[in-house]
């Protein structure tokens, strides 16, 4: 990531439209990121071209660390946690660059939703509520004193939900300005809710066993119990704009459940060889087509533990999209982000961006104290998937993305007669290096 540029320019005064070049020949451009001319910081887009002005962007402090990974409906505005300093790191340009957001204060954040404007943000962290109605320039507490779980708002930011784990789910018609507990839906071990994207549809995982979910569609004036039976203890959720597509998984499960009837019932998904996995976070696009979960069990098998998962078919299958953080280095996978084409997947020492809809990825922040991120090498094998009655080999592209290559075996009985061929079904391949 480009941080305060060196830079040749056929200028002979900057502004808005020109160009800069690395090089005394001006035969290359530069990077994106921010020039200083002595007087003015220039914002510099991917073409090497002044777009306009901003202040330069500060570099992670050594040893960072990061958490989080939320995305707005349209993908432009993009917030990570540097949970090393506690302060948010910040992108208004659909991740292409970053910087520290010190006036929102050093927190213990731990979720924040955003609205399709930014305008609107709404944050739970290990004391309270906080709102931002400013672009997230200063957030405002909401006086609670409680430990907050999960947040989630409609797009345009009226309405916002948080829960609490062992109390209430808090809810906002005013963008933020109150908040009442949701005394319809009662007390219960909240954890982190999704709703659509006007607020009606709200999804709630609970994560006590005495139930698995409860679902409204009504603003959370009427409830209703859905999910597995028995019950199984969900951390994460996530939907899309409709409410109709809607994901739930929990830590230390085989596989996330999905549902495509609004939350009305739900299937288990096999991810892989059907190994414990232990979901860190969930996103889901505005249509519910692309779906991200990242997995942070790094020490498990590493044919199938660690990775970040991708569905491109509503949550019909699952294949792996970015490469598994070092094993025994203490990185692993903390959150995804979906919003637009846009997205993110943040490991504890690495931030990876991408631009359409997860098929690649690029590092955008990273440590440079720490060892490098591991993304699989081209065409290296990671998995094997149905397609039709053939058996696939599934293979790396090089930049976080798979591709099907080769056919393992024609006509195999486990694609045509095994229930539909869903993500890795089939053996496959021996041992991933």
């Amino acid at each position: 990531m480009a941080q305060c540029l060196s830079y040749f320019s056929t200028c002979s005064t900057l502004s808005v439209g020109c160009y800069l070049y690395s090089n005394p020949k001006r035969t290359a451009t530069v990077g994106a990121g921010w020039v200083y001319d002595g007087a003015t910081s220039w914002v510099i887009n991917s073409s090497g071209m002044i777009t306009g002005t901003a202040s330069c962007q500060s570099a992670p402090a050594p040893n960072s660390t990061w958490a989080g990974g939320f995305v707005s409906e349209t993908g432009q505005y993009q917030i990570v946690i540097n949970t090393a300093s506690g302060y948010l790191w910040e992108s208004n340009d659909y991740g292409a660059t970053w910087a520290q957001n010190t006036s929102a204060g050093s927190k213990s954040w731990k979720h924040i939703s955003i609205s399709s404007d930014g305008v609107y943000r709404v944050a739970s962290t290990s004391s309270d509520i906080f709102v931002s109605s400013n672009g997230g320039s200063s957030y405002t507490g909401k006086g609670l004193n409680t430990y907050i779980e999960g947040t989630a708002m409609s797009d345009n930011g009226q309405i916002m939900y948080a829960t609490v784990n062992g109390g209430y789910v808090y809810k906002s018609t005013n963008y933020g300005a109150t908040f009442s507990p949701n005394t319809n839906l009662g007390t219960g071990a909240w954890q982190f809710l999704s709703t659509s994207s006007n607020g009606q549809w709200i999804l709630v995982p609970d994560s006590n066993y005495s139930i698995s979910m409860q679902r409204s569609g009504d603003y959370g004036i009427f409830w209703d119990v859905t999910g597995p039976t028995p019950a199984e203890d969900f951390l994460l959720s996530a939907m899309s704009n409709s409410g109709q597509y809607q994901i739930a998984a929990n830590v230390g499960g085989v596989g996330p459940y999905m549902s495509s009837d609004y939350g009305a019932s739900f299937t288990r998904k096999t991810l892989g060889e059907g190994y414990v996995k232990y979901y860190y976070s969930v996103a889901m696009s505005g249509s519910g087509q692309y779906i991200l979960i990242a997995d942070g069990y790094s020490s498990g098998h590493a044919s199938d533990n660690g990775w970040i998962w991708r569905s491109t078919n509503y949550g019909a299958s699952f294949t792996k999209a970015v490469g598994r953080p070092g094993i025994g280095t203490g990185n692993w996978w903390e959150g995804v982000g979906i919003g637009g084409a846009y997205a993110l997947a943040v490991s504890v020492y690495h931030i990876f961006r991408s631009t359409d809809n997860g098929a690649s990825w690029t590092e955008v922040l990273s440590d440079p104290a720490t060892a490098p991120f591991y993304i699989p090498t081209y065409g290296e094998y990671l998995n094997s998937e149905c397609v039709g009655c053939n058996l696939v080999a599934i293979r790396a592209n090089g930049t976080g993305g798979s591709y099907q290559a080769e056919v393992i075996q024609y006509n195999t009985e486990a694609c045509c007669f095994g229930g539909g061929g869903g993500g890795g079904g089939g053996g496959g391949g021996g041992d991933f290096q």
